[in-house]
């Protein structure tokens, strides 16, 4: 397992194989029937599980992973449609109506798709990456796909960093603790009005993690309370009132967050 910043990436890339790939456009990869995220497989064999996104290539490289939020029909989801609001911008997009810092540090994005779980609609659990083993199965799902894609490997760990929009925060919290349990550093984390239930779990992976980046964006309703308890309980962590409504705050802060390290 992986435990240091400085451990090589083969290790999570030898976790598990990748799935079929289909290019997105330059720097960009849409997996399906990736073995790691079986057991959250819907829809049409071919539909996309894992979308990639990547900047140029350096000699660390920071891994990102997003739990994405709830869909009108969580079974007929179209995660490529899903990436434009997950937050997962390399550069600044248009909707944040500033300029801002670029992302410099190498970094390899992914959205895997969580599985419809039938209690509410729209509504999605993570059962493959709260599983023992399976963040890091998912991320070496992705780094093997991006390392055939760019034909190099042997990358060192840059940062891991986990982000979640929605209803994807319950997904995120099970994730951690799991991460914590293999002995997977998490190094930053990042929730957009994410905050539904306790956020216990949270505060336990900050509280635990020497040098941790915790960034909370929420808006109004239960999220500012659970905010609250988050700032109480971990003093570092920033807490950001979104200027904007539930849906766009991915896309309106993410690409900033990102850059800002």
């Amino acid at each position: 397992m992986i435990t240091r910043r400085a451990g090589l990436l083969a290790g999570l890339a030898g976790c598990a194989g990748p799935g079929q790939g289909q290019a997105q456009g330059e720097g960009a990869l849409a997996l399906s029937n990736t073995p790691a995220l079986a057991s959250h497989r819907s829809g049409g064999a071919n539909d996309p599980d894992l979308i990639l996104r990547w900047n140029t290539p350096g000699q660390a490289l920071d891994l990102v992973l997003h739990f994405h939020g709830f869909s009108d029909d969580a079974r007929a989801l179209d995660l490529r449609r899903a990436m434009g609001g997950s937050g997962l911008d390399l550069s600044p997009v248009p909707e944040s109506r500033a300029s801002g810092p670029v992302l410099v540090r190498p970094t390899l994005a992914m959205l895997p798709r969580g599985r419809p779980n039938g209690r509410t609609q729209g509504s999605f659990d993570w059962p493959a990456l709260a599983a023992p083993g399976g963040l890091m199965a998912v991320m070496g799902a992705g780094i093997a796909a991006y390392t055939g894609a760019i034909g190099r490997a042997g990358f060192a760990r840059g940062r891991v960093v986990l982000t979640a929009h929605s209803g994807g925060g319950g997904g995120l919290m099970l994730a951690l603790d799991q991460a914590a349990r293999d002995g997977l550093r998490v190094d930053r984390v990042i929730v957009y009005d994410a905050l539904y239930r306790n956020p216990e779990p949270l505060l336990r992976w900050a509280r635990a993690t020497p040098g941790a980046s915790l960034t909370v964006v929420y808006g109004p309703g239960s999220n500012t309370a659970n905010a609250q308890a988050v700032g109480r309980g971990f003093p570092a962590a920033r807490l950001i009132r979104a200027e904007v409504g539930h849906g766009d705050m991915p896309r309106f802060y993410g690409w900033r967050l990102l850059a800002e390290g």
